[in-house]
């Protein structure tokens, strides 16, 4: 576990110290722009919203073996004079903290079964924040969350679905003070960081629910709509943070708190089993570990079956996402695709942002995103 949870921190920067905003979870969903409140299926069904683990009659199969990876960073315009976020390639992102910009990204890495109603999901979580504090002293603020969810979806009646999650979840929290003079890398950051970790544990539940209007209404309600409604670390959970060593003036000693997450959802199908129209939106905003940033997202798609036989289907997706709570926040414009074959799937989806800022002479993408998918049946 101490191998995998390096290895993703030097992959990816990641956000959020207070609390966890809603990321792009698994291929489909990034592809179709992070919607997934009633679209979302398999394994990553459970991160979404647990009441999808309820079988429905367009489920062809219900037992499934997953694995996903998912990364995404963005460099909102955003700064402070109290705060800012840096990181390392590392001259690229203090290219980027010279010019006010402000590193943040999420990353995860999971693995799932799903055996009909049931669903056992392993998921990472891997996030950091850097604070300027004065001139030249910065503080990376780290934190890996590792959590083993245990969930379940059943039918309260025709049409409606309820389901929820609990888990257990493991916090690992670190923090190193450094100047920006210092001859530093990002591997010798999270090193020195690790020196100062602390774990702790706690539990959490999410709950969910999701409604085929078509089937609650006993007719053919046009274009078959679903809506949905989930909640994530509903009873907040909280992790303690490394103590402060002697010596160190600058030192993050609240705990992290995973605030409740609300988001509603709805799709429409204007043609069964080929065309789905979906999206989702953040009813509250979460916050995040840059200072007066807050997320509130809102993600929509299409995906289009452009090859559907029993043994191999074909999806193509596109979607958009956009933080409603940030003017200046990047919109991801996604796309991807899968093959969906009769005992193995793979999936892919790619996020862009709507702009480009130059760092080191070159053009670079405002927001970037890839999320992989692969799940097997047996």
């Amino acid at each position: 576990m101490k191998k995998i949870l390096v290895l993703s921190l030097i992959i990816c920067l990641s956000s959020s110290a207070f609390a966890l905003n809603w990321q792009m979870v698994g291929a489909r969903s990034m592809g179709m722009g992070g919607a997934g409140v009633v679209t979302a299926s398999g394994t990553n069904a459970q991160y979404y919203n647990p009441a999808l683990l309820g079988e429905y009659e367009w489920d062809e199969r219900t037992d499934e073996n997953g694995f996903h990876f998912g990364v995404q960073m963005e460099t909102p315009a955003i700064a402070t004079e109290s705060s800012a976020s840096i990181g390392n390639g590392m001259s690229y992102f203090k290219d980027l903290l010279k010019k006010g910009y402000v590193p943040y990204g999420n990353m995860d890495i999971g693995f799932g079964l799903r055996r009909g109603n049931f669903g056992f999901s392993i998921r990472s979580l891997d996030l950091m924040a850097m604070y300027k504090t004065g001139m030249s002293g910065v503080l990376a603020d780290t934190a890996a969350f590792t959590e083993a969810a245990v969930g379940y979806g059943f039918y309260l009646f025709e049409g409606v679905r309820l389901g929820g999650n609990i888990k257990v979840i493991q916090g690992t929290t670190l923090e190193h003070f450094f100047n920006l003079t210092d001859d530093i890398t990002f591997g010798d950051l999270m090193r020195k960081s690790w020196h100062h970790k602390k774990l702790s544990a706690d539990w959490g539940i999410d709950l969910g629910a999701a409604i085929n209007l078509s089937d609650l209404f006993n007719g053919n309600v046009i274009f078959n709509p679903d809506i949905g409604f989930s909640v994530k670390n509903l009873n907040t959970p909280k992790f303690k943070r490394p103590e402060r060593p002697t010596g160190y003036a600058n030192w993050n000693s609240d705990k992290y708190k995973l605030k409740p997450q609300y988001r509603v959802g709805a799709a429409i199908h204007p043609i069964k089993d080929r065309v789905t129209i979906a999206a989702d939106m953040d009813l509250n905003k979460n916050n995040t570990a840059i200072a007066d940033y807050k997320s509130r997202q809102l993600s929509a798609g299409m995906e289009v079956i452009v090859w559907n036989e029993h043994t191999l289907k074909v999806p193509l997706r596109v979607g958009m996402n956009k933080n409603l709570a940030e003017d200046k926040a990047p919109t991801y414009i996604t796309a991807g695709f899968g093959t969906l074959g009769h005992n193995f799937d793979f999936e892919l989806g790619l996020a862009v942002g709507d702009k480009t800022e130059k760092v080191k002479k070159h053009d670079w993408p405002n927001a970037m995103g890839l999320s992989m998918s692969f799940a097997w049946y047996f």
